[in-house]
């Protein structure tokens, strides 16, 4: 038996067939992932929200949806720092089109974004100042 010869042609269709995942794919994915997280957080976050004191937690063995004080917490936190590298995944893979848009704006546009972020970053400093008691 002779061996087999490929062409060139026949090596380059070939890899038309690899899977390979797309940028479309991958947005597709991480705006996905991003609303499951979202959906967890605001969950375990009403829960952590309504739940009692530590002792009087542990106490009653109080639990929202069959997870514990400790437990919801550490879901919480976890789905928090997944839904932060996938939000800066999800934004490298927009990043064009968010250029884009914020050369469309206007310098009021720009103005309104700016005291929005402004707001939103001052009050998270000032509940982490409260929370760690600086």
């Amino acid at each position: 038996m002779q061996p087999t010869i490929f062409s060139n042609r026949e090596v380059e269709k070939s890899k038309c067939y690899e899977i390979k995942p797309n940028r479309r794919m991958l947005k597709t994915i991480s705006d996905v992932l991003l609303i499951i997280g979202l959906a967890v957080m605001t969950v375990t976050g009403v829960g952590l929200y309504f739940a009692p004191s530590g002792r009087v937690a542990r106490a009653t063995d109080w639990t929202w949806l069959g997870l514990d004080k400790h437990t919801l917490g550490d879901v919480h936190a976890y789905f928090g720092f997944t839904m932060i590298a996938i939000a800066l995944i999800h934004l490298s893979l927009n990043w064009r089109p968010l250029k884009s848009l914020l050369k469309t704006l206007n310098i009021s546009d720009i103005l309104k974004l700016t005291i929005v972020i402004l707001i939103v970053l001052g009050g998270a400093v000032a509940y982490l100042w409260g929370w760690l008691g600086w």
